[in-house]
């Protein structure tokens, strides 16, 4: 079925519609009462049901359900698959890759395993993240040839074909996640129809994609591995406070969430509005006219990122929340996925259309990471921590608090890179007396912003008794820009002695080359599509700030770096790309701790030398072994001296002569 359904697919080979209705009729009619399928189909069989056999029937079912129905809701042949699903979740574990005498072809199993997975959109199976663990194991080092050698069935090269199909169709990159928030709750009344969009925008753009279902108990990290996240739904939408809070923390990494009324689902959409206009409450506090749920209007880029769709507001009414970058959630009041269910390519096109607008704004039409490359940096071992810094993330009015978890990102990366605990402080007001404790400042925003005569006097003066500024305009935001370059003039501009000049191939911000750390060596540094369609020549990344001694007091970027530390880049982000904005950041803070010494550490320092005198000054002096021995009378002085004069005569009498050296055998006295 696999192979039929692939040559349909990719090669565009006419396969008749009654071998899948043929395939799927057999499959129902051996189905055991259980839910499992063994390899026998003969009547009367008593073979136990199997894994494999399992897992292949049920992609199978998967398979002849997209070729012969484009239906919603419930259906005969989903009560077969449920009870397959039952037997999976009961038996299925984690050790389903370690060979074993009822699984001597593991690799076989795990191959069944992945077309399953990957044909349902199931992440976790039996609540096993199935991928992660195939990884996992098959990453394994190996010794040379232990691996294929040895029992290997069917032969080393079936065997290492089958775990290379399994590892390379599993890491494709995901586009869509399918949020499954509990039966009953008409999560998946369209049960394909992310699979069924999935396969169009493959056939479209001709790139390999994947989506997969997600719990709504799932952590954060399992969420963050597809961009985008459709929550569908007819009736009120029941999350308690943890799980909202999930979904949030999901959209301020980086993801977003894309809400959906099935069947003119009013109480979903009634729900998840109330819900979403206090969700960020806090955010909305800190940046003032964000974080507001708005009717988007025609001009959008959802509107018109792949295709322009006229009367777009009318016709598919959207509502978004933005940070004042991107959006982090949408409501659709149209249930537009009706189409993607129903293959209505033709009648439904415009349907389609707004999918890929949607999905081409909240990639930025970048490139997606593939599931190897995971975000998070901290899956690995880290080694203990060796120095620490303070960083102050900059509160001012111009959106500053935009991607909250970017400075996490990199203080994972330098745990692990450079053993370097990094603490992070956000909403650093700029008052005197209070910014020395900070190796270094971090300044971000979108938006436009001033600051007071005495926030720039205390910024000056950090500045100029050692302390380090980073300024970043998140995305290459222009109103941001021309404040920074007010700002920088405004505290630089009759110094003379401070010049500005972009990063030469020697700066340390380009080397890595931080005193004892060492960060990454800068090169071609990616960058986002948007950036290079307005700027097609690259440009250095950094303007330094330096004062008569050389060091960098301030690092400018213009062009967007920490809103893409998370790993995700947004729809028109004059950006660098995730890995080299990281290789900037690192540099920068490498630098700044290298050349800034915090009040903090100044205090401890000075406390640590106090506690060493101290100890000094009451430790009890230590007397001589002569100062003891000294003799108090002359009779003592006597016998000391002749006790002294014994010890020397009995020490020459010890004395061993020497031995004559031997002549040598090869040479005569003339030649020695």
């Amino acid at each position: 079925m696999t192979a039929l359904w692939d040559a349909r697919m990719y090669a565009g080979v006419p396969i008749p519609k009654v071998l899948f209705k043929l395939g799927e009729k057999t499959w129902i009619k051996r189905q055991k009462p259980n839910g499992g399928w063994t390899f026998s189909g003969l009547p009367g069989n008593k073979m136990a049901p199997d894994l494999r056999m399992t897992a292949a029937g049920l992609a199978s079912m998967y398979i002849s359900r997209d070729a012969l129905s484009t239906a919603s809701g419930k259906s005969k042949q989903r009560e077969v698959m449920d009870k397959a699903w039952a037997y999976l979740n009961k038996n299925f574990t984690d050790k389903f890759l370690q060979k074993t005498k009822g699984n001597a072809n593991s690799s076989y199993t795990g191959f069944c395993i992945q077309q399953m997975g990957m044909t349902s959109g199931q992440k976790f199976i039996g609540g096993v993240d199935w991928y992660a663990v195939m990884a996992w194991e098959l990453a394994k080092p190996q010794p040379l040839g232990n691996q294929y050698r040895r029992n290997a069935f069917w032969g080393p090269l079936v065997r290492g074909a089958f775990e290379l199909i399994m590892l390379a169709k599993g890491r494709l990159p995901l586009t869509f996640n399918k949020l499954d928030y509990g039966a009953g709750t008409g999560w998946d009344y369209h049960p394909r129809d992310i699979a069924r969009f999935s396969e169009y925008m493959q056939r479209k753009f001709e790139r390999r994609m994947r989506w997969q279902v997600v719990l709504i108990n799932s952590n954060v990290q399992t969420l963050l591995d597809a961009p985008m996240m459709l929550v569908a739904g007819q009736d009120e939408l029941k999350l308690d406070k943890v799980q909202w809070d999930r979904l949030k923390e999901y959209t301020l990494r980086g993801g977003t969430l894309l809400f959906m009324a099935v069947r003119k689902g009013e109480g979903f959409l009634k729900s998840v509005k109330e819900k979403l206009k206090t969700l960020y409450a806090q955010q909305r506090t800190q940046a003032g006219g964000h974080y507001e749920l708005k009717k988007l209007p025609d001009s959008h880029p959802l509107y018109n990122v792949y295709k322009k769709l006229k009367q777009g507001s009318k016709k598919f009414p959207l509502w978004g929340l933005s940070d004042g970058t991107r959006l982090l959630a949408v409501i659709s009041e149209k249930d537009v996925a009706r189409s993607w269910q129903g293959r209505k390519e033709v009648a439904g096109q415009r349907d389609y259309i707004l999918g890929v607008n949607f999905f081409l704004y909240a990639t930025g039409q970048n490139d997606l990471s593939t599931r190897m490359r995971p975000i998070f940096t901290t899956s690995g071992k880290v080694l203990p921590v060796r120095q620490s810094m303070k960083i102050g993330w900059v509160k001012h009015d111009g959106n500053w608090n935009t991607q909250p978890y970017a400075l996490d990102y990199l203080a994972q990366e330098l745990a692990v890179q450079n053993q370097l605990a990094v603490k992070v402080t956000p909403a650093v007001a700029l008052e005197a007396g209070k910014l020395g404790r900070y190796n270094l400042l971090w300044m971000t925003g979108s938006d436009s912003f001033d600051l007071s005569d005495a926030q720039l006097a205390a910024l000056r003066d950090y500045l100029y008794t050692g302390g380090m500024l980073m300024i970043n305009a998140v995305g290459g935001a222009s109103g941001f820009q021309r404040s920074a370059g007010d700002m920088l003039e405004k505290i630089f501009g009759d110094d003379e002695d401070v010049s500005d000049t972009l990063s030469s191939a020697d700066s340390p911000l380009m080397t890595g080359k931080c005193g004892n750390y060492r960060g990454p060596k800068l090169g071609k540094l990616a960058r986002t599509r948007a950036f290079i369609r307005t700027h097609p020549r690259a440009v250095e990344p950094v303007m330094e700030y330096r004062n008569a001694a050389g060091r960098i007091l301030v690092a400018y970027l213009r062009f967007g770096m920490h809103d893409t530390l998370d790993g995700h880049t947004a729809y028109n982000a004059k950006s660098y790309m995730p890995p080299a904005a990281m290789d900037i950041a690192a540099n920068i803070a490498l630098y700044a701790k290298t050349t800034m010494v915090t009040r903090d550490e100044l205090d401890q320092y000075k406390k640590q030398k106090l506690r060493e005198k101290q100890a000094k000054a009451a430790a009890p002096k230590a007397t001589s072994k002569a100062a003891e021995e000294k003799p108090t009378t002359p009779d003592q002085a006597e016998d000391k001296v002749e006790a002294k004069g014994k010890d020397r005569v009995e020490a020459k009498e010890k004395v061993k002569p020497r031995k004559a050296r031997k002549k040598s055998t090869f040479l005569d006295d003339d030649d020695l």
